[in-house]
């Protein structure tokens, strides 16, 4: 896993959540701020170099791409849209992650009955 995390680079990741869940969403809270999802992330090759070594492994853009139907997304872009200065302006580990997805525009509940998303990098 922490090569799979190191490989793509991310600045947020969550658990509790499902297999590509986020190209659901359309914004999330994480404890007071507040970010607008602007769409999938379009990975590049840059996923194939192993970020200790910097050797290639074209496997990996392989294999995502033909899970996601040549779709090489991974990920989404995120706009932080808080007003609110006097909330905290950082995030940290543990943070409750609360979704609203675009189709209901409603807070979404996890499919774990309840068991709640949470910052973990």
């Amino acid at each position: 896993m922490k090569d799979l995390i190191s490989r793509f680079r991310a600045n947020i990741i969550t658990n509790g959540t499902r297999a590509f869940e986020e190209e659901k969403w359309d914004e999330i809270s994480i404890g007071s701020l507040r970010f607008q999802v602007l769409g999938p992330c379009h990975r590049c090759q840059m996923i194939c170099i192993d970020q200790k070594t910097g050797q290639r492994n074209q496997d990996i853009f392989q294999k995502l791409s033909e899970s996601r139907e040549r779709k090489v997304n991974f990920g989404v872009y995120l706009m932080h849209t808080s007003l609110d200065l006097s909330s905290p302006t950082f995030l940290s580990v543990g943070t409750r992650v609360l979704p609203v997805l675009k189709e209901t525009m409603e807070r979404y509940d996890s499919p774990d009955s309840q068991k709640p998303q949470d910052v973990i990098s």
